[in-house]
């Protein structure tokens, strides 16, 4: 059945002159209006919920999924290609994973039979490739360059190994205008930027201009500076530019301010930049330079501005970056100072809300841990904060301890026995004040030696709860970690607009349907025998059925917080915000006396009566989309390390609907 809600043509009668006017309106059909509002919708959406709605939303949504597939150069493999060759129309994901493990005829043909395909759907508009990854030690150079241009339909390109040394980026953004994002990495550290624009085969000019390109991602290559600026200076739609542990082949030295400079005149769309230098750290001048680079005006300690300066300082430009991006190396007491400033400055904190720490070889990370703990405990406005490589002390956490200290002190317990480390040790009383955070990445430790014992992981995760109420993505990774039922983890539920939530431990742990079954999205009674008796017979509130149709619903109306959750508007003096249409009342501000059930089992009893009533018809993290939980792995009968298979099992029946990994490298 074809739909159209509005009709091919209309007759109106003229007022003046009674005569029929014939105006023709182009027919718009039912599926095409629904694929215009389906591209607004993740694809968590488009798989739990519209897909299932009915025949015509399943046929629409399929469209919008993403659907990956791998090709590889394997002798055994030689029908699954075909198999892939015929079902390419359909892909969107391709990555290629290239050893040249066959005969080089049998590589040569295999390839060109690849290519040809692409070409025939191409020509047939079937082409629906938007990602594509290339992999492999042994992917010749002359590959890349040709296969580049037959993919009219690619926005991103994931560049991971080849066997050649020069990687010719400007010709990368020559033959691709459609590229929007790039990601070239190398672990062997010895490949080299080039930006010239005529393929060396073809010795032909590839005629590149501006590119459109809008992220740029290099991690540990050789690049001179000459060849960044000219490359930077093509690609005035920039939003993202991280160049990580990267390498100057000539004797000279980075220039960072002349950098810093022509990323600033060339990409005016700039919202993240990364620079790092393998095996260099940025001292306290380099830091200095960083920021006085990108946020002009901000106060400094030897700068304080006051009275008619203020008036200056409104007119200076506003600044370019909302994230920034720093190694995690470049992280030092005698630095930190200046790197943090703009959070801390009013007239930066409402546009940088993003602090990210990206990892380099041979950090130390000795007391960096303290210096971020502290700077959560300065950052109101902070949103977003990625530091998966530095862990920080669980001590810091423990503001119930019951060890007695000094005003505005306390004595912190050993994880492991319970007892003070040293009566010489002693914290200042501080808690985090980045309410408003929506994305924390973060790894934990103990001072002296660690404890996956039950309270241990209730301290952190009731921490987290009450510090951070509006999470939507949590990653955590301790190595001792209990997350059986009595270690608290349901504590997180209280996190209700949590979207993703990442958990890495070392610990082996053989988890049981009773210690996961909370999870449930609307648990029945029947599978709740840990609930008290008192409770076994409350009645779940009416209406509290999931439907697709409410997820999409619930979907659509946060459409403009997911995709742009830094733009929300919110109130410096803590009054009502409004978010996607909605007035939000902000987390109202913490005190220590909300910390003195902290780790108790207590809290843990309490959080399950709730759960099992439901007062706020919100059901276990109603925006749940994906679910990662890797624990350590266990002895077989063989000797053989191996995994707890039974763990996705288990999530499999009690929340279905979710993505679910139990490898941490895939996160």
């Amino acid at each position: 059945m074809n739909f159209s809600i509005f009709a091919t043509s209309k007759k109106h009668i003229s007022q003046k002159n009674k005569h029929p006017l014939t105006t023709n309106n182009p027919a718009l059909h039912l599926p095409e209006i629904l694929s215009i509002i389906f591209s607004f919708l993740n694809q968590y959406t488009l798989k739990s919920s519209v897909r299932f709605v009915c025949k015509q939303w399943h046929a629409v949504a399929t469209t919008k999924i993403h659907l990956q597939a791998l090709w590889k150069d394997r002798t055994h493999l030689k029908y699954s290609h075909r198999f892939l060759l015929n079902r390419l129309h359909l892909v969107t994901h391709l990555r290629v994973f290239f050893e040249q493990q066959w005969p080089l005829n049998n590589t040569q043909y295999a390839w060109r039979e690849l290519e040809e395909t692409i070409d025939s759907l191409r020509d047939n508009s079937q082409l629906h490739i938007s990602k594509l990854i290339l992999n492999g030690a042994k992917f010749m150079e002359s590959r890349i360059y040709t296969i580049l241009p037959k993919i009219t339909t690619l926005t991103e390109l994931h560049i991971e190994r080849t066997v050649q040394r020069n990687i010719h980026l400007g010709v990368i953004l020559a033959v691709c205008p459609t590229l929007r994002r790039l990601y070239i990495e190398y672990p062997e550290n010895f490949h080299l930027i080039q930006d010239n624009t005529t393929p060396p085969w073809l010795g032909t000019e590839s005629g590149l201009r501006d590119s459109r390109i809008e992220s740029v991602i290099i991690n540990g290559m050789h690049v001179e500076q000459d060849s960044l600026e000219a490359i930077i200076g093509r690609c005035s739609y920039l939003r993202v530019l991280k160049l990580a542990g990267v390498l100057q082949e000539s004797p000279d030295p980075f220039d960072r301010v002349r950098l810093y400079r022509k990323v600033m005149s060339s990409c005016p769309r700039l919202e993240c930049f990364h620079f790092s230098i393998q095996g260099e750290y940025m001292d306290q001048g380099d830091s200095k330079e960083l920021i006085n680079a990108f946020f002009p005006g901000v106060q400094t300690p030897e700068n304080s501005l006051t009275g008619a300066d203020n008036d200056k300082r409104r007119q200076a430009p506003e600044p370019l970056l909302s994230i920034l991006s720093i190694a995690d190396a470049d992280i030092r007491s005698e630095n930190a100072q200046h790197l943090f400033l703009p959070f801390k400055d009013p007239f930066f904190n409402n546009v940088l809300t993003t602090l990210e720490l990206e990892p380099a070889i041979g950090t130390n990370h000795h007391h960096v841990g303290y210096i971020l703990h502290s700077f959560l405990c300065t950052a109101p406005a902070l949103l977003h904060f990625s530091a998966p490589t530095i862990p920080f002390e669980a001590e810091y956490l423990d503001l119930a301890s019951t060890i007695p200290g000094d005003e505005g002190y306390y004595s912190p317990r050993n994880c492991r026995t319970g007892q003070p480390i040293s009566e010489n040790v002693r914290i200042k009383k501080k808690m985090w004040v980045c309410r408003k955070l929506q994305t924390l990445k973060v790894q934990f430790k103990s001072m002296i030696s660690d404890s996956a014992n039950p309270e241990n992981a209730r301290i952190m995760f009731g921490y987290i709860a009450r510090t951070c109420p509006e999470l939507r993505i949590l990653s955590i990774h301790r190595v001792d970690l209990d997350l059986r039922l009595d270690g608290g983890l349901c504590l997180l539920t209280r996190l209700k607009r949590l979207e993703k939530l990442m958990v890495q431990t070392g610990t082996k742990t053989l988890l049981k349907v009773k210690d996961l079954e909370w999870m449930t999205r609307y648990p029945k009674k029947s599978i709740m025998p840990w609930i008290n008796n008192s409770h076994t017979n409350t009645v779940t509130n009416p209406g509290t059925a999931s439907s697709p149709t409410s997820s999409i619903v619930s979907s659509l109306s946060n459409v403009s917080i997911s995709r742009n959750n830094s733009t929300r508007s919110r109130s410096s003096n803590g009054s009502s915000i409004y978010e996607g249409g909605y007035r939000v009342e902000p987390p109202r501000e913490l005190i220590f006396d909300d910390f003195a059930e902290l780790g108790s089992i207590t809290e843990v009893k309490e959080c399950r009566r709730q759960l099992a009533q439901f007062q706020d018809d919100q059901g276990c993290w109603p925006h749940l989309e994906f679910l990662g939980i890797q624990v350590g792995m266990f002895r077989n009968t063989k000797g053989e390390n191996v995994k707890d298979n039974n763990l996705p099992t288990i999530i499999e029946s009690v929340r279905p609907n979710i993505e679910f990994s139990t490898d941490a490298n895939s996160w």
